[in-house]
């Protein structure tokens, strides 16, 4: 590039000699003195992009999490220190320091940074652009919040569920940090979704740890928007200590399989003179239905186990016990239950106490006894392990 520019001065100072004009000459030669190979980094939310770029520089030039803040690339390129904001269109200069303090990313489409350092001089004919995370889901978000307007606009997206099928996050927006989840309407309508939501407002008057669940401007606890449903929820008190766990892994030391269980009960008297019907909706859910008939298996009906050699094994090993314990279902006082009582679904205090209880996902009108050994089975049956060929044995020590 350097020898290029070169050739270019010298055949416009001979020209320049003999009187010619040189005029598109030096349009050519300072378009090529502009021109930059544009390097996009590329990446899912939250791999460190933005920290990579900061670690290069030496600087917390910019924050991590700003893209996914914005919702827009970033280009950063060497020269003097300056940055140019495109909002809604127009383009405006601030400040270097703007970007470490409390930058508004409302309505930006596109950050241009200068930035004088030895480490993008050396590379002066580059142009780097931050790319917004491949994943960060802003966009909808943002259209999500209009629905919100007393939470004031979108600061950031700092976190998202590592597990399959979860589409959950935390948001700040102009008035704190708060939890979304989204569900495909198949998976859950809003008024499927808000009968969890009164579950919850009941507990939390009865002052369980549960987080108060968000309404939107119209009153409503679940927004739909085209083919998916929301919910905004008050984030939870405590250590998320298995967030980065996938459901169902064991507790990390018995002290917290103790509380799990003294939480549970607690949880059970919280829920005692909840009496709302069972639940609507017809998918994802946990409940006693299959076990309280008389003839379990004979109301079995999966295209998954048509090819399974099921209903011997379960004729051997369920019936016998099914035929005592019928009987005594009947006695069991109906309860709104959990029905998803593990680990990750739990936040802890320091001392190895529950602070708070996550996702009623499953939640549905059933009987203590039945979500006690719904967690017994969660916590101590390993089956994880049958991913990688291993037995799902139970842990009962």
């Amino acid at each position: 590039m350097e020898q290029l520019t070169q050739g270019f001065e010298c055949v416009i100072a001979i020209a320049e000699q003999y009187g010619f004009n040189v005029q598109s000459v030096r349009e050519t030669l300072q378009s090529i003195r502009s021109f930059r190979v544009t390097v996009p980094i590329i990446g899912a939310f939250n791999t460190g992009k933005s920290a990579m770029l900061n670690a290069l520089l030496g600087s917390h030039l910019l924050l991590t999490g700003i893209v996914a803040t914005t919702g827009a690339p970033t280009e950063l390129v060497y020269g003097p220190n300056s940055v140019t904001v495109r909002r809604n269109g127009r383009d405006s200069q601030v400040g270097l320091g703007e970007l470490r303090g409390d930058f508004d990313p409302q309505g930006v489409t596109l950050l241009h940074v200068s930035f004088s350092h030895p480490f993008l001089q050396r590379i002066s004919s580059i142009k780097l652009v931050d790319l917004p995370g491949l994943d960060s889901g802003l966009s909808g978000r943002e259209q999500l919040l209009r629905d919100y307007p007393h939470l004031g606009p979108l600061r950031s997206l700092h976190w998202h569920s590592p597990r399959p099928f979860s589409a959950a996050g935390l948001i700040t927006t102009g008035t704190g940090t708060l939890f979304v989840k989204r569900h495909h309407q198949h998976v859950r309508q809003a008024a499927w979704l808000e009968e969890e939501h009164r579950l919850i407002a009941h507990l939390h008057r009865q002052g369980a740890p549960v987080a108060a669940v968000v309404s939107n401007q119209h009153g409503a606890t679940a927004t739909a928007q085209g083919e998916w449903t929301y919910e905004v929820h008050h984030v939870a008190e405590g250590l998320d200590l298995y967030r980065d766990a996938l459901s169902w892994s064991p507790f990390q030391q018995h002290q917290h399989a103790l509380a799990a269980g003294q939480a549970l009960a607690r949880l059970h008297q919280a829920a005692e003179h909840y009496a709302a019907p069972q639940r609507q909706t017809p998918v994802l859910l946990a409940n006693a239905g299959l076990i309280q008939h008389a003839a379990p298996l004979e109301n079995i009906n999966s295209a998954y186990l048509a090819d399974k050699d099921w209903h011997a094994q379960l004729s051997e090993l369920l019936l016998p016990w099914h035929r005592e314990l019928h009987p005594l279902l009947a006695e069991q006082p109906p309860l709104w239950t959990h029905n998803d009582w593990h680990a990750s679904n739990l936040l802890w205090n320091a001392d190895g106490s529950v602070s708070s209880v996550l996702d009623f996902g499953l939640a549905d009108r059933t009987f203590a006894l039945f979500d006690l050994a719904t967690a017994i089975e969660r916590n101590a049956v390993a089956w994880l392990d049958l991913d990688t060929g291993g037995v799902a044995r139970a842990d009962l020590d």
